[in-house]
């Protein structure tokens, strides 16, 4: 999932090691958020208070992007495969 935690975080001035003990995540977490794996809605809040943004404003650090309905996805695996 695209973002711009690692920009917003550096302008902010909070270092990789700084952020998570602020926002009560691991470092481990804001690693994988920035290199664009997906968090749990909990986790977004903490990291978007932690940077001094509202919740309306989850926009600027994580961009929403369309998710495919699993449902679909086996729908074209089955086709494929015959069954």
């Amino acid at each position: 999932m695209p973002n711009n935690l690692k920009q917003i975080r550096t302008k902010a001035v909070l270092s990789k090691a700084v952020l998570p003990g602020k926002a009560d995540v691991t470092v481990l977490t804001i690693s994988r958020i920035e290199c664009g794996r997906d968090c749990q809605r909990g986790t977004k809040w903490k990291i978007i208070q932690t940077l001094g943004l509202k919740f309306a404003e989850e926009g600027k650090v994580f961009q929403k992007c369309q998710m495919i309905r699993n449902k679909s996805v086996f729908g074209v695996v089955k086709r494929a495969y015959g069954h």
